[in-house]
């Protein structure tokens, strides 16, 4: 009996922090839409900055500044607490997709989602999603990497993540 009321506690819990974590995503990703683009691009040179065992620039001052009043902004909004930062990671793909118009956006997501389920993207999505790529690429080079897999490796080394 008691190990069933203790299952369900943890049932219970887990499902509670889940949205607790939704909600904190949701807070950030509102947070990071509220700054500019060039803003965005600043934080992501602020957030590698520490990593690479340098100060951060006056501009990647501001930019965190701009983020943190952003974030602030959306937890009070929202009545909610967030500790974490953005995932560079996240940053970098949030800046490639911001460079895009909302149709080649769509028609990248709608390739993607085809691959996921085992269907070729048609031509146009094709087009849309080398676009994606290219620009992901373009924002992982403006922050010092050749690729998404020369950050992965560097991030991994630096944060033992």
């Amino acid at each position: 009996m008691k190990t069933k009321t203790l299952r369900s506690r943890l049932e219970v819990l887990e499902k509670s922090l889940s949205a607790m974590e939704q909600a904190c995503e949701e807070t950030i990703q509102s947070a990071l839409r509220d700054i500019s683009q060039e803003d965005l691009e600043f934080l992501i040179d602020a957030t590698l900055a520490p990593l690479r065992g340098r100060e951060l620039t006056e501009r990647e001052a501001g930019a965190k500044q701009a983020y943190a009043s952003a974030l602030e902004r959306e937890c009070r909004m929202q009545r909610i607490t967030v500790r974490r930062t953005p995932r560079a990671k996240d940053m970098i793909n949030d800046a490639a997709m911001r460079r895009m118009c909302e149709d080649d956006l769509a028609l990248a997501y709608r390739g993607y989602c085809a691959m996921q389920r085992g269907f070729k993207p048609n031509a146009a999505e094709a087009v849309a999603i080398g676009l994606y790529l290219s620009m992901q690429t373009a924002q992982y080079q403006r922050a010092g990497f050749s690729s998404c897999a020369e950050f992965d490796t560097w991030f991994a080394k630096e944060t033992g993540q």
